[in-house]
């Protein structure tokens, strides 16, 4: 007869046997150089190993998507477990393993049209993705479907009408991207039903003079653009509720680079990250700085040299103790251990991507 302490026992180490199974860390790189479509890695989130997945790149649908900036070109959905990403034929849904490996869903790519950046918000039971439409200059909707991770469009959604629109970033109930080839911020409320409501007040002046990609903070308090034509980094209070953004004081941070082509958010870790631009014939840096609880800034370092010549793909993880970089016309992956109290970047790895041109690199915890 079996007695309790036998079943608990055997319950806890089938749990056990769960989490083993379902635990991991990887990396996914987007390459638009033709048609690998996403390249992964296993990331030790101590060490900042990597390690390819068997059966990396994986092949997706081939070509160059829409050029914005070539970047936020792959999201990750995570109750669903799912990414995707932009083609110039659609969207590629790819359903992901425990084991990390990614596979096309039945039916990618979706849309039928060249799309750059993309992004996900999740309303209760209900998951939308948001896709730039360069061609038509408009946001385009799709609901992902429970069964099959099909994307099925809400065309009476989609919002026409925008002036060069930019790069995605979404959090929580809240979508923001840039306008007018970076001179101003547009902010959206996720209604349930997909809707984007605009914030009061949007189109907001970006507070620099060309804003490159938006991050905003995990808990949807700040938002931060970099200035792609000087060393500055601007830092926007979010409304939480409307998405409406105020510029903190001092609104600009002099990160001490000549320019700015990407800002980062380091999640928990409570760090930003300030990207130089693609020098040619010489490293790329990141400072880092540190954001304080009224979300203004203070850089921790100087330019740090990444040994990468043009550090224009780039990643966290969710605690922000490690960085990863790609350069994006070249084949090198590399991952940085970052010093929680100094901001101090230290090389753990290196690997290649086989002459990607990425657009982008996503770390993800399955």
């Amino acid at each position: 007869m079996t007695g309790p302490t036998s079943v608990l026992s055997s319950l806890c180490a089938a749990l056990a046997l769960t989490v083993a199974a379902s635990a991991g860390t990887f990396v996914y790189v987007h390459d638009h150089g033709g048609d690998e479509g996403l390249l992964a890695f296993a990331l030790d989130p101590k060490t900042g190993a990597l390690a390819p997945l068997p059966g990396s790149p994986f092949a997706g649908s081939a070509g160059d998507p829409a050029n914005f900036g070539h970047v936020r070109t792959l999201c990750w959905i995570a109750a669903a477990k799912v990414l995707v990403s932009s083609s110039p034929l659609g969207l590629d849904v790819w359903d992901v393993a425990a084991d990390g490996t990614p596979a096309l869903a039945a039916g990618s790519p979706f849309g039928a049209t060249s799309f750059g950046s993309v992004a996900a918000v999740k309303r209760g039971a209900r998951t939308f993705v948001y896709a730039v439409d360069g061609t038509a200059g408009s946001l385009r909707v799709f609901e992902l479907q429970a069964e099959g991770h099909a994307l099925a469009e809400l065309p009476a959604l989609a919002v026409g009408d925008l002036s060069s629109v930019g790069p995605l970033a979404a959090t929580r109930k809240l979508l923001f991207t840039t306008l007018g080839g970076g001179a101003s911020l547009a902010a959206f409320a996720v209604q349930p039903d997909g809707a984007l409501v605009a914030a009061p007040g949007s189109p907001f002046a970006a507070g620099v003079a060309d804003a490159s990609a938006p991050c905003v903070t995990p808990n949807a308090g700040f938002l931060h653009v970099g200035d792609e034509d000087s060393g500055d980094v601007a830092t926007f209070r979010v409304d939480r509720k409307t998405g409406a953004l105020t510029a903190t004081l001092p609104a600009d941070v002099d990160s001490g680079l000549a320019q700015v082509s990407g800002a980062i958010d380091g999640g928990k870790g409570k760090l930003v990250f300030a990207l130089h631009g693609t020098t040619p014939g010489a490293a790329d840096d990141v400072v880092v700085l540190r954001r304080a609880p009224d979300g203004s800034l203070a850089p921790l370092t100087g330019p740090q040299q990444t040994g990468l010549n043009g550090f224009d793909t780039h990643a966290t993880d969710v605690r922000g103790r490690i960085l990863v970089g790609v350069n994006g016309g070249a084949d090198d992956i590399l991952t940085f251990l970052v010093d929680a109290q100094t901001g101090q970047l230290t090389l753990a790895d290196s690997d290649t991507v086989n002459g990607a041109n990425a657009t982008m690199a996503l770390v993800v915890r399955r």
